[in-house]
């Protein structure tokens, strides 16, 4: 097991994200332990449950998933027309244009252009 790292932290910040997720223990002498990744807990004695080594919450062990990932263990991909992290994000592609679901950019069919596929080739040729 990697070291744990301990980090100097306002008191009342260690108690109120202790007392938030859950954790009784309260770190002294205003220090919390920073966990490497893949594990969480007290001592970081607990390994993450989430898809693809994807990191958690150092105190709660919930999964943090990046863009374009979402699920309790970060399992699902977004369904078309979502976007970014967890997939809370809309897209705004329009004329059947993919979305990428990391950043919400569009991938234009043809005929179409612009950020959202909103513009039509022929109307800048005229």
């Amino acid at each position: 097991m990697e070291p744990v790292v301990m980090q100097r932290v306002d008191s009342a910040f260690a108690q109120q994200v202790s007392m938030a997720a859950g954790v009784k223990k309260v770190y002294p002498e205003h220090f919390k332990a920073e966990c490497s990744p893949g594990m969480f807990g007290d001592n970081c004695q607990h390994l993450c449950d989430c898809e693809s080594k994807i990191s958690c919450h150092p105190v709660t062990g919930k999964c943090l998933c990046p863009p374009g990932r979402a699920g309790a263990r970060c399992e699902a991909e977004c369904r078309p027309g979502q976007y970014g992290p967890n997939c809370a994000l809309t897209c705004q592609c329009v004329h059947r244009a993919q979305c990428n679901p990391l950043n919400g950019s569009c991938t234009c069919p043809s005929k179409r252009m612009g950020p959202t596929c909103e513009e039509n080739v022929l109307d800048d040729l005229q």
